[in-house]
């Protein structure tokens, strides 16, 4: 039995959006349903320790391998991974299970998706949960121009607009990419705080020169990593294991399509006291403009009822 077996519901699938998408269900349906939307490079299969929480509490949660991930359609087109169809997918999967509303709740790019859900479509969201992922207003800059000035040419974001180096790069050893990225945070704070001159988040250098013998600060076992490492004959369709670039690429969409000042119901976020991200702000240069400084979200917890 895979671990996906043992530690996952079984899994349905759903025509929605022009895709076809993979997801999983723990507990009764009724109520309000909580969906769980990862980040990267992640799939459904990070959130099976909440599943089985909410399960176990008699609670409904939904969790989708998201567009070009895992068991999901994997559009070629960077266009196709727009905010409006990463948004549209999951209010097709609500249409689909016959839910009005739902409480979403994301976790890293997962977070961002979830924000524009209730700023996209408001009549469909309940609520939202953050994690690590504060509200981002839209940037007066292009954010990848931004961020190549604020961290350097080799941080991650800005790496993977140059199609096929990241994906060569990732791919080439994909259980060594997910136990260099599925670390705790202590052990990546080298990305966080670099040398004077280096790139901030400059996972091509550090990856390639990342001991694979290092057995520090791994969050999956070796079952948990072949879960993201294989993929069965007949799936080539298929999101990756080890998600696509293509899917960071769509970064640009995401922040510049849609944009309003702050979210207008209930809204909860959180982050790890020990989170390197946490550290350092994302598209800091907004904060030196006048009136650009209130990064809205990002106490640990807050209510907005703005």
């Amino acid at each position: 039995m895979t671990a996906m077996e043992r530690q996952m519901p079984p899994v349905k699938r759903a025509a929605v959006n022009g895709i076809e998408m993979a997801y999983y269900e723990a507990g009764p349906r009724e109520g309000t349903p909580v969906v769980f939307c990862h980040g990267f490079p992640e799939l459904a299969f990070s959130w099976r320790h909440q599943l089985k929480a909410f399960e176990a509490a008699g609670r409904w949660a939904i969790a989708p391998d998201q567009r070009g991930y895992g068991l999901t359609s994997r559009p070629e087109a960077v266009t196709d991974y727009d905010i409006e169809h990463l948004t549209g997918d999951l209010v097709g999967l609500l249409d689909h299970l016959g839910v009005e509303k739902a409480i979403f709740c994301g976790h890293d790019w997962g977070g961002i998706v979830v924000w524009q859900m209730a700023l996209m479509h408001p009549d469909r969201v309940a609520g939202v949960i953050g994690l690590n992922t504060p509200f981002m207003p839209r940037s007066p800059f292009d954010p990848i121009a931004a961020m190549r000035m604020r961290f350097g040419p080799d941080m991650y974001i800005v790496w993977f607009q140059t199609p096929g180096d990241a994906d060569k790069v990732l791919g080439a050893d994909v259980e060594k990419t997910m136990r260099f990225f599925m670390r705790r945070a202590d052990s990546l704070q080298r990305a966080a705080e670099p040398a004077e001159g280096e790139s901030t988040f400059a996972f091509k250098d550090l990856l390639q020169q990342w001991d694979p013998s290092d057995q520090g600060g791994q969050l999956l076992t070796a079952d948990d990593r072949e879960r993201f490492r294989t993929r069965q004959p007949g799936d080539e369709h298929l999101g990756e294991p080890l998600a696509q670039p293509v899917e960071l690429r769509r970064l640009r969409l995401v922040l510049e399509e849609h944009h309003r000042d702050g979210v207008a119901m209930f809204a909860l976020v959180r982050q790890g006291g020990e989170d390197a991200l946490r550290r350092v702000a994302l598209l800091r240069a907004q904060d030196d403009e006048p009136g650009r400084g209130d990064h809205r979200g990002r106490d640990d917890r807050r209510r907005d009822d703005d």
